[in-house]
């Protein structure tokens, strides 16, 4: 990992990250291709239909176009939109450890408590002489198939010893994970991750059109002042494919902001136009996850 990303990975282990993010891009495909079309509907008019918004911004007629050209968009469209999903289901979920922390070390207390109350080896050899257990029977039977008081006890310190392990256990890891979060909001990178990688594709289909997003000022036409407008044929691809991928994040009331921020990533890209390759690798390691957040951290 490069030194520019050191000061960001602890950080970042806070997050939502997948140790294992091709896997989470599996699950996705799977599940997208359980929503996919019926038999007989993959063809390329059936592709030009799904994606026409995506196409009309590339090219005003898409009926002109190959059919290869349009396999082709569809396989990199696809290959971006499970990626971006998995971003969205891992990094972008923030998932607060605080509280979970707080419960499961009160709990761990209380069972650590409630061990050394039922703590008693003269009972427990009594359970084991009077007792018809054998090790191959659940600890659920033992407690229901038990004939004494004693068995009974013994069977629930027993119990508890083992919850007392597996909490103990879960409390390390969240105090950890409690120690790295921070205040404030985190950072989103589903959407820096798609404009970049729908970029390319833009750029290499657009006849030299470039990713980018226009931006006007109303200084006072029709009585509206500072109203801007984003326009442009990028804006309308990446559109598109939320459309497509994630369409409640175009609400109206939120659409303006949304085309904004596209705006402005289309135009941090140039710091970093490869960043996104860092998920398209054959194989992701959390090193790769965790460089991919630092460095889009740093392009914002």
């Amino acid at each position: 990992m490069s030194d520019q990303s050191k000061p960001y990975i602890s950080k970042h282990l806070a997050r939502n990250v997948p140790e294992d993010f091709n896997a989470i891009c599996e699950r996705v495909k799977h599940r997208q291709m359980d929503r996919g079309p019926r038999f007989g509907e993959s063809g390329p008019e059936y592709l030009r239909r799904v994606n026409r918004g995506l196409l009309v911004a590339l090219w005003r007629e898409p009926s002109e176009v190959d059919d290869g050209t349009i396999k082709d968009i569809e396989s990199r469209i696809s290959d971006i939109q499970i990626r971006f999903l998995a971003i969205q289901k891992t990094l972008d979920h923030s998932v607060p450890t605080k509280p979970v922390y707080e419960a499961l070390n009160k709990l761990s207390r209380s069972v650590n408590r409630t061990v050394e109350v039922l703590t008693d080896s003269d009972r427990d050899a009594v359970a084991e002489f009077i007792g018809s257990a054998t090790p191959d029977i659940a600890l659920n039977q033992i407690f229901s198939g038990s004939q004494s008081l004693a068995e009974k006890v013994s069977f629930t310190e027993q119990y508890l010893r083992s919850v007392q392990h597996d909490l103990n256990e879960m409390v390390q890891f969240f105090d950890y994970k409690n120690g790295l979060s921070g205040r404030g909001n985190p950072s989103k990178y589903g959407l820096l991750y798609a404009v970049f990688a729908l970029a390319d594709v833009f750029e290499a289909h657009s006849d030299g059109r470039k990713a980018t997003v226009n931006e006007t000022v109303n200084t006072g036409a029709n009585g509206r002042m500072n109203q801007r407008r984003y326009t442009g044929d990028f804006l309308d691809f990446v559109v598109a494919f939320l459309q497509r991928s994630s369409p409640d994040m175009l609400q109206r009331s939120l659409y303006e902001g949304l085309c904004d921020r596209i705006r402005k990533t289309a135009k941090a890209r140039k710091r970093d136009a490869d960043l996104h390759l860092l998920l398209h690798k054959d194989t992701i390691e959390v090193a790769d996850t965790l460089e991919f957040m630092a460095r889009a951290d740093a392009v914002k």
